[in-house]
């Protein structure tokens, strides 16, 4: 359904093992459709001054002509352009686990009806036992369990650059999963809920830990 032939698909794959720290996710507004047209984004989720572009191909074929090796060395590719409001994706992938459609759609319209034009549906985001999840670009916040109750709050902390409720807070896609468990337990313990606050998480092995 998401119109992309094999090839396509197996060239995003291929990108998505070639290209360190990239993850391609499918996205969609049926509320707006653009016949013909395909609107991309790039979100780099790392450091303290996350970024995201944004560009319209004339089709899907398009994908192809990004230099996703140049935009992993920091570079923006031709024809994109700084996209300057938060993203919100939410996880509606019925599909893959029929909760992430049944929670994901009403946090989905509740988030549309505050943020419009800046949320989207998403494919997969990966744990739909915390159905429903979403993910906030640039910086790469997830969260999980999230109900329409929380919306608003929700939206109200990264305005103000803060994360939102711990309970819900599954760490910054930035890190590695180890990484992201700890941001989380860390900033429970400290009660540093700022976006940047505890900066880039280090891992150390200790034995087999």
């Amino acid at each position: 359904s998401s119109e992309i032939s094999t090839d396509l698909g197996e060239w995003l794959a291929t990108a998505e093992q070639c290209v360190a720290g990239l993850r391609v996710q499918l996205i969609r507004q049926p509320r707006s459709p653009r016949p013909g047209r395909r609107r991309v984004f790039l979100g780099n989720s790392a450091g303290e001054h996350p970024a995201l572009f944004s560009s319209t191909l004339a089709s899907l074929e398009g994908l192809r002509t990004i230099d996703l090796a140049a935009w992993a060395d920091g570079k923006v590719p031709a024809g994109f352009s700084a996209y300057q409001a938060p993203l919100y994706l939410v996880c509606v992938h019925g599909k893959r686990d029929q909760c992430c459609a049944r929670l994901g759609m009403p946090v989905y319209s509740a988030l549309d009806a505050l943020e419009g034009e800046h949320v989207w549906q998403t494919s997969h985001l990966g744990g739909h036992r915390f159905a429903a999840t979403l993910l906030c670009l640039p910086e790469g916040l997830c969260y999980g369990r999230v109900g329409v109750a929380d919306v608003p709050a929700l939206i109200d902390a990264r305005r103000s650059g803060r994360v939102h409720d711990l309970d819900l807070f599954r760490g910054r896609t930035c890190h590695g999963a180890v990484a992201q468990a700890a941001d989380a337990c860390a900033r429970r313990h400290v009660g540093n809920m700022s976006i940047h606050g505890l900066g880039k998480p280090s891992i150390e092995r200790d034995g087999g830990d």
